[in-house]
């Protein structure tokens, strides 16, 4: 048997080859009560439904909206698009609508389309009540001010769009025709023209099927599930963690700009991508075992970036057996801003004054987009703890003066 009945093949095609657009009647926007276990989360979504000026997709199989003509470039690594369409299986593509139900992880080896996919999978809203698809351009201050709020927060970096696109999926049920799970999530684009960003939204509780009858699932789960993430038909690349596995459904509780249920990429990259020190000096004292490092870029790469750290020896040296030297090798996932990492400090029984070492950025995975920023080296002081005093020299020689007579 085919993966659609004969009925739901016509409405599908109906609805894609008259691009069928009918105004929204009843839904609206919804806020999310958070889990009260999380220190933050997706609180609400932008606003969508009954209230707004949305468009839906209409009841469907694998259809698709009408072309949507933006009011300025939406830059996709490189390539300046006007038109998209939003896919009733928790994607939006560019060039054409894109159909396919079965998701795969990313790149796409079979496709020639670039694909942005918040949530892909086996939806269908072809029975009423069973979701709908909403989505609009829109320009009000107060959604480009609250989207620029969320980049500076996420990357540090200062934007302000001229446009937004809001694709809502809004309680849409899985093949075939099941409502018993159901999943809301949503895609916001934003375009000045110039830089491009888009963050994806999960609200905890209503991310509940993970694969359609179609894909392999039993009861909305199992089989081939749902993929998250982007694909540029070209070198740019990303999959949520838990793509493609039934890990997915924790997508609420995932993030990589430390708000669980948000995800957050820049897709131009105008400018370099720069790498710092969190501080320039870190103290440790020499019982601690270990001095903590934090490494930050400017902003969220689309692909993995590993940085090579190096240590010099100042005062304190490798071979007095003060600490462990380098080189570190350090990698960012795609999308991540912040890396720990940990040099180990040796404790040693000479007494000796406060020692220091440098450790320095030396290169990158990407010598022509990540550059050293503004603290490119650190220096860490080790404190002695061996006992309190001070170094005196007698006759050219070194003694440790307590303040004690014997």
């Amino acid at each position: 048997m085919t993966k659609r009945y004969l009925i739901g093949a016509f409405i599908g095609t109906l609805l894609c080859g008259l691009m069928l657009v009918v105004q929204p009647a009843v839904r609206t926007h919804r806020q999310v009560d958070c889990n009260p276990e999380l220190a933050t989360c997706v609180s609400e979504f932008y606003p969508y439904g009954h209230g707004t000026s949305d468009s839906v997709i209409g009841p469907t199989v694998d259809g698709s909206s009408l072309p949507i003509e933006l009011a300025e470039d939406f830059i996709f690594f490189g390539q300046a698009y006007r038109r998209l369409f939003v896919n009733n299986n928790g994607h939006i593509s560019f060039r054409s609508g894109f159909s396919t139900f079965n998701p795969s992880t990313f790149p796409l080896l079979f496709y020639d389309i670039p694909l942005i996919a918040p949530y892909w999978a086996d939806a269908d809203t072809s029975q009423n009540g069973s979701g709908t698809v909403f989505y609009r351009e829109t320009t009000d201050f107060n959604l480009l001010q609250r989207f620029s709020r969320e980049i500076q927060n996420g990357t540090s970096m200062s934007f302000f769009p001229s446009c937004l696109l809001i694709a809502t999926w809004d309680a849409i049920g899985y093949f075939d025709g099941r409502t018993d799970r159901r999943n809301t999530f949503q895609c916001v684009l934003a375009t000045n023209g110039m830089l491009s960003f888009m963050i994806f939204l999960y609200a905890d509780g209503l991310i509940q099927w993970t694969t359609g009858d179609g894909s392999g699932g039993t009861n909305g789960l199992g089989g081939n599930a749902a993929t998250a993430g982007y694909d540029d038909n070209g070198d740019n690349f990303f999959n949520i963690p838990g793509s493609g596995t039934a890990e997915i459904i924790n997508i609420t509780q995932t993030s990589n700009v430390g708000i669980p249920g948000m995800w957050m990429f820049i897709t131009t990259s105008m400018q370099a991508i720069t790498i710092s020190f969190s501080e320039s000096i870190y103290n440790v004292n020499e019982n601690d075992g270990q001095v903590e490092l934090m490494l930050v870029l400017s902003y969220p790469s689309s692909s993995d970036i590993t940085i090579r750290i190096d240590t010099i020896d100042r005062e304190a040296t490798v071979m007095d057996q003060d600490y462990f030297s380098g080189p570190y090798s350090i990698v960012f996932p795609a999308g991540i801003t912040e890396s720990m990492f940990n040099i180990s400090i040796i404790d040693n029984d000479v007494l000796e004054e406060s020692e220091r070492f440098e450790v320095i950025i030396t290169s990158s995975s990407r010598n022509s987009n990540v550059t050293s920023g503004e603290i490119g080296n650190a220096v860490v002081i080790i404190q002695d703890n061996d006992a309190t005093g001070c170094i005196t020299t007698i006759n050219g020689l070194d003694y440790w003066w307590t303040g004690q007579l014997y």
